[in-house]
């Protein structure tokens, strides 16, 4: 019988993994670009706004479109803004300090440890970035 070869990422975390492979930060910008387009191809669907109209709208083509929506290539801030306002959304990136949303994951694994991302956890995407879904609707100012 011959003995299986360890594995030596067994027990490691994920971010450990892609600290090792030098792409931990790449892999985190492109699961909050995958989020952000995914929210932005369900509105565009849930209203019923063709690709070509939005192209029209955006002043670009149909190909850069189906780019953007497969979040293929380097999707910048800029065209998803654009295209969040068409739809009659605002896409919003905060800078969180890194101790402070350490500090919120830890407290939260220990307060509630389900999955929530509710208000008492956070995503376990959002390590320095927040990405946030915005409302349709503009929110009064505080005064």
């Amino acid at each position: 019988m011959r003995k299986a070869k360890k594995n030596p990422h067994w027990g490691s975390t994920l971010d450990d993994f892609l600290d090792e492979q030098g792409i931990r930060e790449a892999a985190k910008t492109e699961a909050v670009t995958r989020v952000v387009v995914c929210q932005l191809r369900e509105e565009i669907k849930r209203q019923g706004i063709s690709k070509a109209r939005l192209a029209e709208e955006m002043k670009t083509s149909r190909a850069q479109i189906d780019r953007v929506l497969k979040a293929k290539g380097n999707v910048t801030i800029e065209t998803l803004q654009r295209a969040a306002e068409l739809v009659g959304r605002r896409l919003r990136l905060e800078l969180v300090r890194r101790g402070l949303v350490s500090r919120r994951l830890n407290a939260s694994k220990k307060k509630n440890r389900s999955h929530s991302h509710g208000r008492g956890g956070w995503p376990r995407l959002a390590h320095n970035l927040k990405v946030v879904g915005s409302n349709p609707t503009p929110q009064p100012s505080k005064s």
